[in-house]
């Protein structure tokens, strides 16, 4: 979101150009910013915040933890 006044700034002086290449390179600006740059970004530092905070899901249980108890309907294992 702070990215979109400078490309804002970048692409308006595109957009008044006479030719049509300055508009196709103003829309390409902004879909490569925003496709690329823009919601990925933002998806890939939501869970960098979120592994930070709460870690692995996949994390073993501590050592003084006891092992969960037999299933009395599972096969025995050999």
């Amino acid at each position: 979101m702070f990215l979109q006044l400078p490309l804002i700034a970048i692409t308006t002086p595109l957009e008044k150009m006479k030719s049509p290449n300055g508009k196709l390179l103003g829309n390409t600006i902004f879909w490569v910013s925003f496709t690329v740059l823009g919601q990925p970004f933002a998806a890939l530092m939501y869970f960098y915040a979120w592994q930070a905070k709460y870690g692995s899901v996949s994390r073993q249980l501590p050592l003084s933890t006891p092992p969960p108890a037999a299933c009395p309907v599972c096969p025995p294992t050999a």
